[in-house]
């Protein structure tokens, strides 16, 4: 299962791209929590915003997780086919 993924990505870089930017940005959310706001709790619903929409605010993003979802699928799907 790791090999056909792995063969997926490498025939569609924009899904390896993205990918790759969602979880740099959520380390960098993480990071920042860590090391500059110094929080005790770890924030995930505002990492989660990071890592999927770049949204820095949890109350800009107005949508559910269930709706994230599917739009991540919808965009795998697309890429897929192309």
């Amino acid at each position: 299962m790791l090999r056909r993924l792995i063969t997926k990505f490498k025939e569609h870089p924009i899904i390896r791209n993205s990918v790759q930017i969602s979880l740099i940005y959520a380390a960098g959310d993480l990071t920042q929590q860590t090391f500059i706001s110094k929080v005790e709790k770890y924030d995930y619903t505002n990492t989660r915003n990071v890592a999927v929409v770049g949204g820095e605010n949890s109350e800009t993003v107005v949508m559910h997780t269930g709706q994230y979802v599917i739009i991540v699928i919808i965009f795998v799907l697309v890429s897929f086919l192309y």
